[in-house]
């Protein structure tokens, strides 16, 4: 039945979400081919931060007009929707309340602020140098801080910035859940010390960046990620984005730079599923992804219970071994399969094994609370994370660029993102042990070289889904369940204990 209403809404917001794909892809552009100045700002990164602050202000004045208000308020009293278009109704309507509180001027200095900040952030990494840094940083928690006030000023700030991120999961379950996972690793994290210490020198055997961008793209296609609609590059920091599209580094040893391109196929695989069904509703929740918490979901189940497993590896091994040439070839499958899961603490986010990658994450977690609450200054940042690195795990970072310096996330304004590694971890465990309830003999399955079984377990449990579900439902409805901690910490003592 055609309802005038609905789909002039639809036509409207797909319109909102083609701008702010246009919007991500010049931040891609900017992250992997635009040309780099000396100082971080340069005469390109002014222009970058000109034209995405016009496109934002744009972007936000066209989804906040009065005439998508109006048809909110009517559809949300239509009884004779169906169920995708109440979800629908209902995902625009949460951002378009949040999206009216914030005027176009202020998301244009946004803009404009991260898009100067990420290109100073990258020079300030590369030369080991905060206070280059700093002044920046200040004004983007400066934003953050307005921006959580305009949008509700009677809620912790803190919270309704991670609401951007994660609406499905309230942060006071979060936190509890976070508890849980923190008393729960905390004991074995420190059972490690009195154990023999896993050689894994062999890791940083030099392989020519060719042969590793060529084994990648082949570790790629076989997760399932499609090439025709994607590709991978290299930057900085590796993410993904613009629509799919994998970049990764090959600074942290080759096979760890593999583990982080399988990361970022996993969320560009998502993005591609949550698509390629909807691509009617391109542009709307029910072509989007569902959260960041989600979005990491499948990041980190790709990673780590496929990626470091020793059943992946007994397909993928050879290949690599073909792949790298004489710096693998001697060493065995167990001694590999040891090597990348060893589990110690080390300095850098990314390449931390799964026992100590939440401290890592929940050290950020309190750093963001403290800074925006007025408890931390922007300045003392260094210090506050050095202790914390010591106080969790026992080691301090030599300088910044391997302390606080090390993520690309606050140069972006991305206030609020750090909880979801955690909760795309624990969703990622829950998802796992549903999928191999689910499919006979998944590890056989992916010994074989065959993922294509996962993929398909995933691609309609929680890609295609899109936004018609809140978070909870979304798992619920895949795993049985709600969102829990209990088999994420099943996972981590079964593997580390």
């Amino acid at each position: 039945m055609q309802n005038p209403l609905y789909d002039r809404l639809v036509s409207l917001i797909a319109d909102v979400g083609a701008l702010a794909s246009v919007a991500e892809l010049l931040h891609w552009d900017q992250d992997v081919t635009m040309p780099k100045s000396p100082d971080g700002e340069g005469v390109t990164v002014q222009i970058r931060a000109k034209e995405l602050g016009a496109l934002a202000a744009v972007t936000h004045e066209k989804f906040t007009s009065p005439e998508i208000g109006r048809l909110l308020g009517r559809l949300s009293e239509d009884e004779t929707l169906n169920d995708d278009q109440r979800a629908l109704v209902k995902e625009v309507s949460f951002d378009y309340r949040r999206a009216t509180r914030v005027p176009p001027d202020f998301v244009r200095r946004e803009a404009e602020l991260f898009a100067r900040a990420n290109g100073v952030w990258e020079v300030a990494r590369a030369g080991n140098d905060f206070t280059r840094f700093s002044a920046l940083l200040n004004e983007v928690f400066d934003l953050a801080r307005e921006r959580a006030r305009l949008i509700d000023s009677d809620r912790e700030p803190y919270a309704v910035l991670f609401e951007g991120y994660e609406s499905g999961i309230p942060l006071d379950e979060v936190r509890d859940h976070f508890a849980r996972i923190r008393d729960a690793i905390i004991p074995v994290i420190a059972s490690l010390k009195g154990r023999p210490p896993v050689d894994d020198a062999f890791l940083n055997s030099p392989v020519p960046e060719a042969a590793q961008l060529a084994f990648h793209r082949s570790i790629a296609a076989l997760l399932g990620y499609d090439f025709t609609r994607g590709r991978i590059d290299t930057t900085v920091h590796p993410f993904s984005g613009a629509f799919g599209r994998v970049s990764t580094r090959f600074t942290d040893g080759p096979a760890i730079s593999v583990l982080s391109t399988v990361h970022e196929v996993g969320h560009a695989m998502y993005e591609h599923n949550c698509v390629t069904k909807n691509l009617q509703w391109f542009g709307t929740p029910l072509a989007q992804s569902r959260s960041l918490g989600v979005h990491e979901s499948q990041s980190r189940l790709w990673e780590n219970h496929v990626g470091k497993g020793e059943s992946f590896w007994r397909h993928a091994y050879p290949l690599l071994q073909a792949a790298f040439g004489r710096a693998f070839a001697s060493v065995p499958l167990d001694r590999f399969i040891a090597a990348i899961n060893k589990a110690e603490p080390g300095l850098i986010r990314v390449n931390a094994d799964e026992l100590t990658y939440p401290m890592h994450v929940f050290l950020r977690f309190e750093i963001e609370q403290d800074v925006l609450s007025g408890r931390l200054a922007v300045g003392d940042i260094p210090q506050a994370w050095n202790a914390k690195m010591q106080e969790y795990l026992g080691i301090t970072p030599p300088n910044d660029a391997k302390g606080c310096l090390q993520d690309v996330h606050w140069s972006i304004g991305a206030v609020g993102y750090f909880p979801t590694y955690v909760i795309g971890s624990m969703l990622a465990a829950q998802e796992y042990a549903a999928a191999k309830r689910d499919i006979p003999d998944l590890d056989g399955k992916i010994a074989s070289g065959d993922t294509k079984p996962l993929q398909d377990w995933l691609r309609v449990r929680i890609h295609e889904p899109a936004c018609r579900y809140q978070t909870k439902e979304l798992i619920r409805r895949a795993t049985g369940k709600d969102p829990s901690p209990d088999d994420y910490i099943a996972y981590l003592k079964e593997k580390f204990g």
